[in-house]
Protein backbone atom coordinates (compact mmCIF):
# COMPACT_ATOMS: atom_id res chain seq x y z
CA UNK A 1 0.00 0.00 0.00
CA UNK A 2 1.30 3.33 -0.32
CA UNK A 3 1.39 5.83 1.80
CA UNK A 4 0.58 9.35 0.46
CA UNK A 5 1.73 12.46 2.07
CA UNK A 6 1.30 15.99 1.22
CA UNK A 7 2.46 19.63 2.69
CA UNK A 8 -0.46 21.93 3.14
CA UNK A 9 1.46 25.26 1.83
CA UNK A 10 -1.53 27.72 3.32
CA UNK A 11 -1.00 26.33 6.90
CA UNK A 12 2.60 25.24 6.38
CA UNK A 13 2.37 21.49 7.40
CA UNK A 14 3.09 17.88 6.35
CA UNK A 15 0.34 16.28 6.44
CA UNK A 16 -0.50 12.14 6.77
CA UNK A 17 -3.74 12.19 7.66
CA UNK A 18 -2.50 13.68 10.71
CA UNK A 19 0.21 16.52 11.14
CA UNK A 20 3.71 15.55 10.86
CA UNK A 21 5.68 18.78 10.96
CA UNK A 22 4.64 22.57 11.62
CA UNK A 23 7.34 24.82 10.10
CA UNK A 24 10.02 24.29 7.36
CA UNK A 25 13.50 25.89 8.77
CA UNK A 26 15.78 27.21 6.11
CA UNK A 27 18.14 25.18 4.92
CA UNK A 28 22.16 26.47 4.15
CA UNK A 29 24.06 23.25 3.65
CA UNK A 30 26.38 22.29 0.85
CA UNK A 31 25.87 19.11 -1.29
CA UNK A 32 28.50 17.95 0.79
CA UNK A 33 26.41 17.69 4.11
CA UNK A 34 24.09 16.22 2.84
CA UNK A 35 25.45 13.43 1.74
CA UNK A 36 27.12 13.32 4.74
CA UNK A 37 23.47 13.35 6.90
CA UNK A 38 22.29 11.14 4.23
CA UNK A 39 24.93 8.25 4.82
CA UNK A 40 25.56 8.91 8.65
CA UNK A 41 22.30 10.28 10.03
CA UNK A 42 19.09 9.25 10.02
CA UNK A 43 16.52 10.97 8.02
CA UNK A 44 13.18 10.37 6.50
CA UNK A 45 13.13 11.33 3.21
CA UNK A 46 10.47 12.71 0.56
CA UNK A 47 9.92 13.56 -2.85
CA UNK A 48 7.41 15.80 -4.53
CA UNK A 49 6.96 16.36 -8.07
CA UNK A 50 3.42 18.29 -8.20
CA UNK A 51 3.03 21.36 -5.91
CA UNK A 52 -0.31 24.39 -6.29
CA UNK A 53 -0.71 27.11 -4.62
CA UNK A 54 -2.33 25.40 -1.67
CA UNK A 55 -0.56 21.57 -1.74
CA UNK A 56 2.72 20.21 -2.24
CA UNK A 57 2.09 16.01 -2.87
CA UNK A 58 5.27 14.11 -1.82
CA UNK A 59 5.87 10.47 -2.21
CA UNK A 60 7.82 9.11 0.74
CA UNK A 61 11.30 7.24 0.00
CA UNK A 62 13.45 4.63 1.84
CA UNK A 63 17.04 6.41 2.77
CA UNK A 64 18.35 3.02 1.27
CA UNK A 65 17.07 4.05 -2.08
CA UNK A 66 18.26 7.59 -2.05
CA UNK A 67 22.03 6.50 -1.28
CA UNK A 68 21.82 3.76 -3.87
CA UNK A 69 20.56 6.57 -6.19
CA UNK A 70 23.20 9.32 -5.00
CA UNK A 71 25.97 9.48 -7.23
CA UNK A 72 23.62 8.58 -10.37
CA UNK A 73 20.31 10.67 -10.10
CA UNK A 74 20.75 13.26 -6.87
CA UNK A 75 24.31 14.24 -6.15
CA UNK A 76 24.66 16.74 -9.67
CA UNK A 77 21.01 17.84 -9.46
CA UNK A 78 20.72 18.83 -6.05
CA UNK A 79 20.12 23.11 -6.37
CA UNK A 80 21.45 25.00 -2.51
CA UNK A 81 21.94 28.20 -4.19
CA UNK A 82 19.39 31.09 -4.22
CA UNK A 83 19.59 31.57 -8.40
CA UNK A 84 18.93 28.52 -10.17
CA UNK A 85 19.22 28.40 -13.78
CA UNK A 86 18.02 24.90 -15.14
CA UNK A 87 20.81 24.64 -18.00
CA UNK A 88 23.33 24.21 -14.56
CA UNK A 89 21.68 21.08 -13.94
CA UNK A 90 22.31 17.47 -16.33
CA UNK A 91 18.92 16.22 -17.37
CA UNK A 92 16.53 19.05 -17.39
CA UNK A 93 15.86 18.75 -13.76
CA UNK A 94 17.16 20.10 -10.37
CA UNK A 95 16.07 19.31 -6.35
CA UNK A 96 15.96 21.66 -3.91
CA UNK A 97 16.24 20.29 -0.49
CA UNK A 98 13.91 21.78 2.48
CA UNK A 99 13.80 20.56 6.44
CA UNK A 100 11.00 20.20 8.37
CA UNK A 101 10.87 20.79 12.47
CA UNK A 102 10.00 17.34 13.99
CA UNK A 103 11.50 15.54 16.53
CA UNK A 104 13.17 12.85 14.19
CA UNK A 105 14.76 14.56 10.81
CA UNK A 106 13.10 15.09 8.01
CA UNK A 107 14.58 15.68 4.11
CA UNK A 108 12.26 17.09 1.60
CA UNK A 109 13.25 17.14 -1.83
CA UNK A 110 11.42 18.61 -4.67
CA UNK A 111 12.20 17.75 -8.32
CA UNK A 112 11.66 21.20 -10.48
CA UNK A 113 12.11 20.93 -14.17
CA UNK A 114 12.53 23.79 -16.35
Amino acid sequence: MKEEFCIDNKRNELVRKVILARKRKPISLSVEEMRHILFHEEVTIFISEQQTETRTELQLISQEEMQQEWETRYKDNICVEEDIYIEDYPNGYYFCPDFMEQVAKELRIGRDKG
